[in-house]
């Protein structure tokens, strides 16, 4: 009864000691999680310290162009930023007003977007998103760019670009929309982007089209139907004239409907 008795003391012992354990073990996780968190506070706060004294030691630009255009460099931009905020060098980076810097930066004429951040190094980096011109129009001796939204983009050295020429009377469109549609439609089409060069606009607002094969022109008239004079012309293109076809006349007209008037030389 003894030796019985004995036993299951033992075992409770050993139940206590195992209890025990477990909860020095527990007490010791809790420690240690209470370091770790409180190390990384120590740490937030040195960073942020630290952040808070770095100054601005230079302008880092990053242009996202479309494609091969470049309607402005990082150099340029890099340029153009110094020159409209002189203080930026020197300014505490905590100061600086990023929202504000994007703002105006988008006031330029070639940024569609634009993003300002700090980075650890002590810069002030700016990512640009140009704008996406579908067309250069020509009025005299100066010429501006025009992207799908119709916003104008100026033209300024070192800009290149290949987009639709478009002359004549464009500036005296009240509403330039019909040929914004005209000019996203070739553009967004590879066989008519690679094909027409030129949109000529006349007195009466109707499009003129010149392709870059070929000795004609094509009077399209206006957008009225224009998937489908598209249509006619790829037909006449492709499956109407034979090689030698293509330079025996002088004008392609459209305006008809269900048929293509062609006139000789």
């Amino acid at each position: 009864m003894a030796a019985g008795n004995e036993e299951q003391s033992k075992t409770q012992g050993g139940r206590r000691e195992i209890t025990v354990g477990r909860a020095k073990v527990r007490m010791l996780q809790m420690a240690a999680g209470a370091l770790i968190a409180i190390y990384f506070v120590v740490v937030a706060a040195y960073a942020h310290g630290q952040k808070a004294e770095l100054r601005c030691t230079e302008i880092k630009t990053d242009v996202h162009t479309t494609g091969n255009d470049v309607l402005i460099t990082d150099r340029g931009l890099r340029s153009l930023i110094k020159s409209e905020f002189p203080t930026l060098i020197g300014t505490p980076l905590s100061d600086v007003n990023y929202d504000e810097l994007e703002k105006q930066i988008e006031e330029l004429d070639v940024v569609r977007r634009c993003e300002a951040y700090p980075t650890m190094g002590g810069s002030v980096h700016i990512e640009i998103y140009q704008r996406k011109p579908i067309m250069r129009v020509f009025t005299g001796a100066s010429s501006y760019y025009m992207d799908e939204e119709g916003y104008k983009i100026t033209s300024l050295p070192g800009m290149r670009t290949h987009c639709l020429v478009v002359n004549g009377h464009a500036n005296n469109m009240l509403d330039p929309a019909p040929l914004i549609d005209l000019c996203r439609y070739i553009n967004r089409d590879s066989f008519w982007k690679s094909m027409i060069e030129q949109v000529y606009v006349t007195k009466k607002h109707e499009f003129i089209l010149v392709p870059r094969v070929g000795n004609h022109v094509v009077e399209f008239g206006t957008t009225a139907k224009m998937e489908q004079k598209f249509d006619k012309l790829m037909k006449l293109y492709k499956r109407g004239w034979n090689k030698d076809e293509w330079n025996i006349y002088s004008r392609v007209n459209l305006r008809y409907e269900g048929q293509i008037v062609c006139t000789k030389r």
